[in-house]
């Protein structure tokens, strides 16, 4: 089973405004009290002065590389795109065609197709499943 168009057209859009305008948020607000999170905190913005800007361009080119990423793909049990510190095999294929930096993609950030056509996403560590 193939990923809809839909379903790539909606992922690839989702995933571009994640790389143009990244946050790194992997806790929560009670966890950004705990001072015992504050290496965690600075390591967040560390990464945020690693973003470079993404031109309307690179972005097009992006969306058009995850596109033709993730109609190669058959749809498993499971299936999913995942950044950990870095971005999957997928995403980076994508942005390295595209010229956008590795270093924008936010961290412990997830997304995971079904079945049924719906696409679910989490933003951060320990983060929500929301459909989109």
């Amino acid at each position: 089973m193939e990923l809809s168009e839909e379903q790539i057209l909606k992922a690839a859009e989702w995933w571009a405004d994640r790389v143009c305008h990244p946050k790194f948020s992997g806790l929560s607000p009670a966890e950004r009290q705990d001072r015992r999170n504050d290496g965690y905190q600075m390591a967040e913005m560390l990464m945020r002065l690693n973003v470079k800007p993404v031109s309307d361009d690179q972005r097009k080119s992006f969306v058009n590389a995850l596109k033709e990423e993730l109609s190669k793909e058959t749809m498993r049990l499971h299936f999913g795109l995942h950044v950990d510190y870095g971005p999957c095999e997928h995403l980076s294929n994508a942005a390295k065609k595209a010229g956008v930096p590795l270093t924008n993609f936010p961290i412990k950030t997830s997304m995971c197709f079904s079945r049924d056509g719906s696409i679910q996403a989490a933003c951060g560590y320990g983060a929500a499943f929301e459909t989109l």
